[in-house]
């Protein structure tokens, strides 16, 4: 488990459980009152993690200068993305890496060696395809994935300018960044 909250879990799928596989789990909350699905097991199941940690509006993204995207008004602190920066994307889903990771084990914090992705993703924002420049666990996280883009330089700028990041030709959901 790498989070529990009123409204989400975050949990690493153990290895060995082969791509395609349905597995059956189950969630037993504190009153003892049990929920039951099922898991399909693919390479990749991308997701942007956002502000307000519900998949949706602003995205959990850094600029270059590794302050808060997004607009001031709204988040203390934070900026729009110049056009041609390079931002970071947090996001879950990226799959297996080289070198691999034991469960629960973190990237090196000081990143050496870097933890790549084997599948490199594609990242649009405001509809036009960004330069992906790293994809990989984020250094010293467990299960972090972290996705250095470039924002496009013929962008629309605004406060809300959806980004997808598509890994295996899965979408994530839409979340939206500030751009100047």
């Amino acid at each position: 488990l790498h989070f529990v909250g009123p409204n989400q879990v975050n949990f690493q799928i153990p290895p060995g459980i082969a791509l395609g596989d349905s597995v059956p789990a189950q969630l037993t909350k504190a009153d003892g009152t049990t929920l039951l699905t099922t898991l399909n097991i693919t390479a990749t199941a991308p997701g942007i993690f956002s502000v307000l940690m519900n998949g949706q509006g602003q995205g959990a993204v850094l600029n270059q200068d590794y302050s808060q995207n997004g607009i001031p008004q709204l988040i203390v602190g934070a900026k729009p993305a110049a056009r041609g920066s390079v931002i970071q994307i947090f996001a879950t889903g990226g799959g297996a890496t080289t070198p691999a990771l034991l469960p629960g084990e973190a990237a090196s914090a000081n990143g050496n060696p870097l933890v790549q992705t084997n599948v490199q993703p594609t990242v649009t924002i405001g509809g036009i395809n960004a330069t992906v420049k790293f994809s990989g666990m984020a250094p010293g996280w467990v299960g972090l994935w972290q996705i250095n883009a470039e924002v496009p330089a013929t962008v629309t700028p605004g406060s809300a300018v959806p980004l997808v990041v598509t890994s295996g030709g899965v979408p994530s959901n839409t979340v939206t960044i500030a751009v100047q």
